[in-house]
Order: structure tokens, then sequence, then C-alpha cells
């Protein structure tokens, strides 16, 4: 019994062989053959690759030259040198579908014909031109000016020497860059002169001479008048907000209702032939004075009883 499973397991293996050998192909050495695996890049299109014209070498990209097919064999072309050489017209490049392309030109035209006229060099880039000088052509009544649309024209002077008027026989001139009145003022002998209720606001009268001048109800907001001469000026109700007092002489000077608030009275004498006193001697001056006061009030009516 034993010998005829075995007779049957070697006829079932013999029978497995016959079969495998039945199915495989006829030469089945071919599955591992040496010949080339295609190439998804289509790279018979490349440099060294097998050729019979043009065509099969090219790779389809402009950029990288145009490839040949030499002797059966396909060569690479030259790169394209897309800058002409001129950065006015900007930034070339080259596309690998169409080639060169030419990038966007420079724009130097600031739109602004005060500016003058901007150009483009083909090596430096934009070019600034000269400003237009409006200074020539106007009246002496004018001025001239440049338009950013319709450049030069000539506009009224804001102010002229007209305009400006006088201060205490001073004639104010107009400044042709700023057009604002100019005084001469610094120690300018203005003695006596009445200013009253003028606006005088940040004029500069440093080391001027106006003693015994009316200059109530005068705004004198942000004036200088340090080391001015102002015995025995009136300043009562004048507006000396921010004004500079310092080392001024104010012997004698009404200040009646005068508004001092933030001026600078450093170094100024109150009374002619004392020396100057600061700020805080001042303080303590008018503290004293109101102290006599009060206490020469009290003694009087003390004697009355």
């Amino acid at each position: 019994m034993r010998r005829h499973i075995d007779n049957a397991a070697t006829a079932l293996i013999g029978f497995v062989a016959i079969l495998v050998l039945a199915l495989a192909p006829a030469d089945a050495s071919a599955q591992f053959s040496d010949a080339p695996i295609p190439d998804p890049c289509n790279c018979s299109c490349g440099a060294a690759s097998a050729c019979s014209t043009d065509n099969e070498c090219d790779d389809g990209n402009f950029c990288n030259g145009t490839e040949k097919c030499s002797a059966g064999v396909c060569t690479l072309g030259s790169e394209l040198n897309c800058d002409d050489g001129d950065v006015c017209n900007g930034m070339d490049y080259c596309n690998p579908q169409v080639g060169c392309q030419v990038g966007d030109p420079f724009q130097c035209d600031d739109s602004d014909i005060c500016t003058g006229t901007e150009t483009c060099d083909s090596v430096l880039g934009c070019i600034l031109d000269t400003d237009l000088d409006c200074t020539g052509g106007c009246a002496a009544d004018e001025v001239g000016h440049c338009d950013v649309i319709s450049g030069c024209t000539c506009l009224p002077l804001p102010c002229d020497s007209l305009s400006c008027g006088s201060i205490g026989g001073v004639v104010g001139q107009c400044d042709s860059v700023t057009f604002d009145c100019d005084f001469d003022l610094i120690g300018a002998d203005l003695s006596g002169v009445d200013l009253s209720g003028q606006n005088l606001s940040g004029l500069n009268f440093s080391g001027a001479n106006l003693s015994g001048a009316n200059l109530s109800n005068t705004n004198l907001i942000n004036a200088n008048l340090s080391g001015a001469n102002l015995a025995n000026a009136d300043l009562s109700n004048a507006d000396l907000i921010n004004a500079d007092l310092s080392n001024s002489d104010l012997g004698g000077t009404d200040l009646t209702g005068a508004d001092t608030t933030g001026a600078d009275l450093s170094g100024a004498s109150f009374a002619t032939g004392l020396p100057a006193m600061g700020s805080v001697g001042i303080a303590f001056a008018m503290i004293g004075i109101l102290l006599g006061s009060v206490y020469a009030a009290g003694f009087a009516r003390r004697r009355r009883c």
C-alpha cells in the first residue's frame, strides 16, 4: 500500500513539472534581456541619443538652443542670451515655450513738469533733469511758482514792502521765500513809540530800546524782548504769554492786567538802579511788598483805635 502512495506522489510531481514547462515561453531568457527600458521623458531627443533627423532631437525648450542630429547622434544647442543690453527695456527673460521675451520698460517720467524731463540711459537707467527755474518773468508784486501740471506761473505776493507796513518807523521787508514780513527790530531805538493794540507776536525785539513806549493791549505772545529796555513803558493789559523778558529792564513799567503766563522773567530788573532779580527773587519781593502792606494797614487801624 505504501509503495502505491509513493508512486502516486512521484507521478504528481512529474505532471506539475511538465505543466510548468508547457506554459513557459519558448525563450524564457528573453524576459531578462538587456533591452533598453522606455524613457518617460522621451530622451531619444537629448544629447548622445541616436537619431536620424533634427526633429528627433528637439526637447521642446527654446531657451537651451536648437538641438541637432549630427552623425546619427543628437547634440545640444547653445542657450539663448535674451539680454539686449538696454536696461530701459526692462529685464529681458526666456520663456521655454516661445523663447526670448522683452521685460517691462522703465517708467522714468514722474509726471511732475517742475522737475524737468526725465530720460533713460541704456546703461545707467533713469536720469533726472534739472528743476524748472520759475524765478524770472514775473511782475514786481508777483512771485514765480511751478505747477506740477502747467509749469511756471506767476502768483501775487502774499506780502510786499507796502503791505508789511512799519513798526515804530522800522519798515517791514517781504521775504521772497517765506512770504513773511521781516522787521529788523534787534537793538532798534523805539523809545516813546505808540504800538498799543498791535499784533507783534513772535517778533524779535532783543536789545531794543522801548523805554517809555506805549505797548498797552499789545499782542506780544512768544515775542523776544530779552535784554530790552522797557523802563517806564506801558505794558498794561498786554499779552505776554511765553514772551522772553529775560535780562530786560522793567523799572517803572506798568504791567497792570498783563498776562505773563509762561513768560521768562529771569534776570529782569523791576526797579531802576536795583540789581536784576530772578523769578524766585521777584516772587519773594512781591510777597514782601504784600506783607508790608498788610502790616501797615494793621498799624494804621491800631492807631485809630
